[in-house]
Parts: C-alpha cells; structure tokens; sequence
C-alpha cells in the first residue's frame, strides 16, 4: 500500500470538506471540529508506524550480523597473519585459532536466530532470502576449501549446527608434529573465512546491500512520518482558526437578528 497516496487522498478530503463546510451557515464549527485531521489520518499513521517498526527490527537483525561478520574478517585475517610467520610461537597460534572460532561460531549463530528465530519466537529474517545466502556462504567457506580431515587432524570440527569446536591438545600436537602442514591449514582456513566475510559485508554482498537498503527505507520512512505529523498539524490549526472565526460570526449574526426582533 502506497502511504504517501493515502496521506494526500486524506490531507484532499479534510480540506474538501473545510471548504464545503465553511460556507454552510449553521453548525458549522462543531462539524468541522468532530472531524479531526488526526482521526481522518489514523490509519495511514498507523500502516506507517507498522512498516518503520517492521523495517527497524530487520534492521537491527542485519546490524548484529554485520558487527559479526565484521569481527569474524578480523580473526580470520589475524589467523592467516599469525600461522604466516616464522616467529609465531605455538601460543600465538592457538589463540589466533580460538579468536576464529570463537568469531565464527558468533556469527553462525546470529544468523540461525534471525533466520530460524529462537524457541517460540520467529526470526527477524525468516523470510529474508539474503540472510539464508549469507548463512549458507558462511557453512561454504568451511567445507568449500579445507579438507574435513585436514581440519580435525589440527583439532578442528564441525557440528550439525555449522558452529565449530576447537581441541587446542590436539592443535598443540599437530604444531609439534608437523607445523608447517598445521599452519598451512589454518592460514587457508582463515583466507577463506576471511574473504566470505569481506564479500558479505561489501555493498554488493547479501549483508551489505541488505544494511544499505534497510538504512535508506527507515530514513525515508521516518520522514514521511515526520511530513505526516507536521501536514497533520498544520491542517489542524488552519481548521482550528477558521472554525474561530465563522463560530463567531455565526453568534454575532444570531445576536443581531435577536436584537431587531426585540
């Protein structure tokens, strides 16, 4: 439903009816004042302030998605820098790993709750395509380019859920054993998880384009609603003080006919 028609066929009739009712010459400010513009415009206000709530709250669902994926980029590229050097020690490594599987595991489960929703309650995104392609590029960017094998032979596994499990003892062994085939693997883990995040937070991405396109509606929303309020006000008080004035011209008429009569 087009909010803006309605509020101009609305804001049309109260002033079609203003005008026809100021030239009657009776009852005049008691009609008028009975038709309130606030009460003419309640149900475009209210389809208005329904979609901006509406909007809002997938809003703040993609805000909570985009502050994840922002930090699971962060761990997954300091994962990739740290199993990169020569001088990373077997504690930097591991905290680097627990730092992306920690971020990861966050993000995976933003985006089940506003996709799946939590208990009772619906996700935000249920119905939002972008956040179900956005999950399923998550899951992809760790099967899609590590080995399951490779992952669970340095302590790394995967639930049903999608969300990862670290054994840092294994970890720890496979670095002793055989650290340049460990860190190989968690370098490519963290590349891939890295650019899955950066291509779903650029303008283009499914995140992105999503906040971006939530952002501009809210903001053109509030201020439609904003225009409505003040049209609102404004019609109100042009009403208000023509009513004034032809109630008292109505009772001063009404006075002096009285008079002639005697």
């Amino acid at each position: 439903m087009d909010i803006s028609s309605i509020v101009s066929s609305t804001l049309q009739l109260a002033r079609v009816t203003q005008s026809s009712q100021t030239g009657s010459t009776s009852g005049v400010g008691s009609s008028v004042s009975a038709q309130s513009v606030g009460a003419l415009l309640a149900p475009a206000t209210k389809r208005l302030g329904q979609q901006l709530e509406s909007t809002n709250v997938r809003l703040s669902a993609y805000g909570q998605i985009k502050s994840a994926f922002a930090a699971t980029e962060t761990a997954a590229r300091g994962l990739t820098e740290t199993a990169g050097k020569a001088t990373a020690t077997t504690a930097d490594v591991t905290k680097a790993a627990q730092a992306l599987v920690s971020a990861f595991n966050q993000t995976s489960g933003s985006l089940r709750d506003a996709v799946q929703g939590t208990g009772s309650r619906p996700g935000a995104l249920a119905s939002d395509v972008r956040a179900q392609f956005a999950a399923n590029d998550l899951a992809r960017s760790i099967t899609g380019t590590t080995e399951e094998t490779d992952l669970k032979a340095i302590g790394i596994t995967r639930s049903k859920e999608g969300t990862l499990s670290l054994d840092v003892k294994a970890l720890e062994q496979a670095l002793a054993t055989n650290p340049t085939a460990a860190k190989s693997t968690l370098a490519a883990l963290g590349g891939a998880v890295g650019a899955t995040a950066e291509r779903e937070l650029a303008t283009t991405g499914n995140v992105g384009a999503s906040v971006g396109s939530l952002t501009s509606r809210s903001q053109s929303l509030s201020a439609q609603q904003a225009s409505l309020q003040k049209q609102a006000e404004t019609l109100q008080a042009t009403l208000d003080a023509q009513n004034a004035v032809l109630n008292y011209t109505t009772a001063s008429g009404l006075s002096a006919y009285r008079s002639l009569l005697g």
